[in-house]
């Protein structure tokens, strides 16, 4: 396995783990926020709504996963082909 394939796995394993969070939370905040409106409680509706933007924020931080892995993804195949070409020709 190349550094470059040990990278993409890594960046693999991280967004995977940063999808976990962001689902735990966003599950988290919607029974939160359904017991909160149950009780008509402002205070626990706000916390609700605090955890849903941290979820927001751990979407941006998976889109930059995401953009990171693609790359690399496309790079390694660029270097892939050209491999198979130069094998080709000789």
């Amino acid at each position: 396995m190349t550094a470059a394939q040990a990278e993409l796995n890594d960046l693999k394993k991280t967004y995977a783990c940063k999808r976990k969070q962001r689902e735990s939370v966003l599950e988290e905040a919607y029974k939160r926020l359904k017991a909160a409106v149950k009780k008509n409680d402002m205070k626990e509706v706000t916390l609700a709504q605090a955890l849903m933007q941290g979820a927001e924020g751990l979407k941006e931080e998976e889109a930059e996963q995401k953009k990171k892995i693609d790359a690399l993804e496309k790079s390694l195949e660029r270097q892939r082909l050209k491999l198979f070409s130069m094998i080709s020709k000789t």
